[in-house]
């Protein structure tokens, strides 16, 4: 399945003022934690081919295995994003299956999301803890181009009426890995 989304940063402030504003149209509160893990036989690092994600994630007592293959084109930036999901019926006994075959727990993310549905999209209020507060608008139509898919979910975040609007070009994962890359030369520095 082909995976199109963009996301936002907001301050505290505006996302409590966007999220006021569609409170109305929220159907899901979730309480959200992903584990991102690597394989024995490999690192899931940024390659020439693209990058590859293996996640558990836990949202409200259900559990989710999906494998992510990102691809990139010559300016690094993405170009697709594939996405396989399996709904698990007991995911401790998943993450001990997992590292007991060896592998690794790479990243946890934690988030309170909440998700709306309007047709072609499923937006997303996001506080991620140490990242801050996002909105993600995942494109769910029929368009099967990539770029012209991000497209649609650009100009869907005009219709939020977000004043510049900061578009992350990075997921979360990345954004926690270069959060602890910083964390971890400052502590390097004292």
């Amino acid at each position: 399945m082909l995976e199109v989304e963009c996301r936002i940063k907001l301050s505290k402030e505006e996302f409590e003022k966007t999220r006021k504003n569609m409170a109305k149209k929220i159907e899901k509160e979730l309480e959200q934690t992903d584990i991102y893990y690597h394989p024995p036989h490999k690192y899931f690092a940024t390659t020439s081919k693209g990058r590859e994600f293996l996640r558990i994630r836990n949202s409200n007592q259900n559990h989710e295995l999906t494998y992510k293959h990102a691809k990139y084109d010559k300016n690094n930036k993405l170009e697709r994003m594939l996405e396989q999901n399996i709904i698990v019926d007991n995911g401790p006994a998943l993450k001990e299956i997992l590292e007991t075959i060896g592998f690794r727990q790479y990243l946890t993310i934690t988030k309170k999301r909440s998700l709306i549905q309007i047709p072609n999209f499923e937006i997303c209020l996001d506080e991620i803890k140490d990242l801050g507060h996002f909105i993600e608008i995942e494109y769910t139509g029929k368009i099967a181009d990539y770029k012209k898919a991000y497209q649609k979910c650009l100009e869907q975040i005009k219709t939020l009426n977000i004043n510049n609007p900061e578009i992350c070009e990075t997921g979360y994962v990345q954004m926690m890995e270069e959060k602890k890359t910083t964390n971890t030369m400052r502590k390097g520095r004292k």
